[in-house]
């Protein structure tokens, strides 16, 4: 009865000689596309020195206009000078402009097109910490059409934003120890289209606060967001309205213990604004600090970004679809070194995606940047090695090249039936229909987790060995994520390990052998031994 039984068995074993291997089901996971963001191009520019980008803004005709400072020395008394860029929709170079004697720091922080066509710039220059705060006017072409400076020569003044305003006029925010400041107040500066002074004032209390932004805003007076000692706790972010006359309306404070400071601020669709800058920690690192108010100053909500180490905002700007463009500077973890960092929220302040760009292992720094009317972003600063004198202007031009798909399920390949204390591969594959590279996290069902291994290229195939040390029925779950963070669906492949190969290898040694010549016939064996 025995040699019939075995007889049977090999015959039938014969039958299932080629067996393809099983692949798994799929199990439905909640998954999104988001906006596919790619380099455009990126360019640099500049001297043998020390030369920073601070502000880019597009121009009429699809290019564009970066403030900044040329030729620093970093051995000498700081003398540089001001900088003008204007580059077409590629980033290639126009023309470009240097003005101010080599006697002194010249630093050109911001700059706008005005409706003539021609640059409105904010700056400071001097040298040993007495600075005036310097605003220029230029044509289309970058020449000097009038400057003034503004200040007590014996002190420090500082001109940070200059934006045009509804009469034709400007008006300027910074930081002065003139006009009978205590310590440091912020500037608040309206000048008419010739540049004659048509007010000032200063706003803060009896410590040192200063400006860092101003808008127009759409009752006709003015938001300006900066860093106050005067209020708050121990240095604050300080949002600050005026009327139209810069009288002040209201201010707000925001922070924690320790200093934070507020560098960028825009009055939103609904009236109220939206602001960024930095949130220090405890620790003494910071956080991108992004704050949502109402028309009030009253705190909606904030987010913080980035990582252990220091971490600050620079710019933000409201987008097209009613989200955020954040400009700034992330610390590498690692190498301690700094990176442009670049992050794009909803209108929440979610994070939809996030991009640090490290050009070697240079200190990279990201001051400024905007939404195109391509739908891509632009954002400008500098990269180089500052104790060795070279650093440039770089600018780095973002496109959206339209929604990003999520991966296709893997497929896992392998055996679906097996000796529990025995290794068995399987094989694991993807696609990507963008063609980005893959992560995959794989449960076996056993506790043991494979957790987002990778990059694999789209298609690739992962072998991984995996041994189940107990007798049972389990399900091994795998899923990808693309470069850009969006999850696949989950695949699964139900196996059982029944048996264990030496209680079968001396029960029945010739059943062993067929096992090993036949492996993918171990559930007839099950069933046929009661296993």
């Amino acid at each position: 009865m025995k040699k019939k039984i075995i007889k049977i068995i090999f015959c039938m074993l014969m039958s299932f000689v080629i067996v393809l291997p099983v692949t798994g089901n799929l199990i439905k996971n909640n998954t999104q596309n988001i906006s596919r963001i790619d380099i455009d191009w990126e360019k640099t520019y500049g001297s043998d020195l020390i030369d920073w980008g601070n502000c880019i803004q597009q121009t009429s005709d699809g290019g564009y206009i970066i403030s900044g400072t040329y030729n620093r020395n970093a051995w000498s008394l700081w003398y540089s000078h001001f900088y003008l860029i204007k580059i077409d929709s590629e980033g290639n170079e126009e023309w470009n402009k240097i003005y101010g004697l080599l006697n002194s720091e010249h630093v050109a922080k911001n700059i706008q097109q005005t409706t003539d066509g021609g640059y409105i710039i904010a700056g400071y220059q001097g040298v040993t910490y007495q600075y005036d705060a310097v605003v220029q006017k230029t044509d289309s072409t970058g020449n000097i059409l009038w400057e003034n400076t503004y200040g007590d020569a014996n002190a420090y003044d500082t001109a940070q934003y200059v934006s045009q305003t509804s009469d034709g006029g400007y008006i300027v925010t910074g930081m002065t120890n003139s006009y009978g400041s205590l310590s440091s107040d912020i500037l608040l500066l309206k000048i008419d289209s010739t540049g004659n002074q048509e007010w000032i004032k200063t706003l803060g209390g009896s410590d040192q606060d200063a400006g860092y932004c101003v808008r127009q805003t759409s009752d006709g007076g003015f938001i300006i967001v900066g860093e106050t000692d005067s209020y708050g706790d121990n240095g604050d972010v300080f949002l600050v309205k005026t009327d139209n006359l810069g009288n002040e309306e209201w201010n707000q404070t925001f922070g924690g213990n320790e200093w934070d400071c507020g560098h960028s601020v825009q009055q939103t669709t609904d009236d109220g604004y939206i602001l960024c800058g930095w949130y220090k920690n405890d620790m003494y690192d910071s956080d991108v600090y992004l704050i949502k108010t109402d028309d009030l100053g009253n705190e909606e909500w904030n987010k913080k970004f980035g990582d252990v180490e220091y971490d600050e905002g620079q710019c933000v700007m409201q987008t097209s679809d009613g989200g955020y463009f954040i400009t700034g500077i992330y610390t590498d973890t690692v190498n301690l070194d700094t990176d442009v960092y670049l992050i794009k929220t909803d209108s929440s302040g979610i994070e939809e995606w996030s991009e640090i760009f490290d050009n070697g292992d240079t200190e990279d720094v990201g001051y400024f940047g905007i939404e195109t009317s391509d739908g891509g972003f632009i954002a400008t600063g500098y990269t180089g090695f500052y104790m060795e004198e070279t650093l440039d202007v770089w600018v780095i031009k973002l496109k959206e090249s339209g929604s990003n798909q999520a991966p296709n399920a893997p497929s896992i390949n392998g055996e679906v039936n097996g000796e529990f204390g025995t290794e068995y591969n399987y094989t694991f594959s993807a696609t990507d229909p963008d063609g980005d590279d893959l992560y995959y996290y794989i449960e076996w069902g056993d506790d043991n987790v494979e957790d987002w291994i990778g990059p694999y290229e789209s298609d690739e195939e992962l072998v991984l060995g995996h041994t189940w040390n107990e007798k049972g029925n389990y399900i091994i779950k795998a899923k990808v994520k693309d470069t850009f963070d969006v999850e696949s669906n989950y695949t699964t492949l139900e196996i059982s390990m029944p048996v264990n190969k030496p209680i079968i290898g001396d029960r029945f040694p010739i059943i062993q052998t067929i096992l090993e010549l036949f492996p993918n016939a171990f559930p007839i064996l099950r069933y046929l031994f009661g296993l």
